[in-house]
């Protein structure tokens, strides 16, 4: 399997999808400073489709590749938002659609893009370590940023005030609910990433495999 390339540009369809992403952003904090909801825009979600946009029109540095592991290890976090939304308080004309294009633009278009692009993906990219080391970042984020924030705002950021009732432990854990959801959220991670990887490695190995044939069939057109 191809390593990624370093300094290799990104492609036009990369810098489309990184600048409509910066858009989407832009939107977002737009509508929430209109709804008086701003300090929601802290939410991992909207960090994940920004620092995304960074990765699709920049060069693949050595910086750039150790952002982008992390971030590929953290797409637990917008496929849950798919799987369990919380819609309340949006505007249902404008927000909640962006909400959904937000979402599938963070968790499945642009990580697709991205991976596939011969840039960053290799096969290491996915694996319990990196996804230990993602699963650190993003909980000090929860409780270094977002809890305090919460504390002195009021505004639920990540649930970090109370539990999501969309979440179906949430009834059986109680107290221990914030100290039991870091483990099964990383148990739940770390199968869904291992889905992906699955995935991404086929995908690659299926690319290779008709690259390797369309070069062979172009040798014997010449013989």
């Amino acid at each position: 399997m191809s390593e990624a390339k370093p300094l290799q540009q990104p492609s036009i369809l990369e810098k489309f999808l990184g600048f409509s992403s910066i858009l989407m952003f832009i939107l977002q904090c737009f509508y929430k400073m209109n709804s008086h909801q701003l300090i929601f825009i802290f939410n991992p979600c909207h960090f994940v489709l920004i620092v995304q946009s960074y990765l699709l029109l920049n060069p693949n540095t050595l910086r750039s590749r150790t952002i982008y592991t992390v971030i590929l290890n953290t797409l637990f976090s917008p496929w849950t938002a798919i799987v369990f939304p919380v819609t309340v308080g949006l505007d249902g004309y404008f927000e909640v659609p962006l909400f959904w294009i937000e979402h599938f633009m963070s968790a499945f278009i642009n990580p697709l893009v991205l991976s596939l692009s011969h840039r960053y993906y290799t096969e290491n990219t996915i694996s319990v370590r990196n996804h230990i080391f993602a699963h650190i970042i993003f909980g000090f984020y929860q409780r270094i940023v977002l809890f305090p924030l919460s504390q002195i705002t009021y505004a639920n950021l990540n649930f970090t005030l109370c539990p999501s009732r969309k979440d179906p432990f949430e009834l059986f854990l109680g107290k221990w609910y914030y100290l039991v959801s870091d483990f099964y959220i990383f148990l739940g991670g770390e199968i869904f990433h291992r889905i992906v990887k699955l995935m991404l490695d086929s995908i690659k190995k299926l690319e290779k495999l008709i690259f390797n044939k369309s070069e062979e069939y172009e040798l014997n057109k010449k013989e």
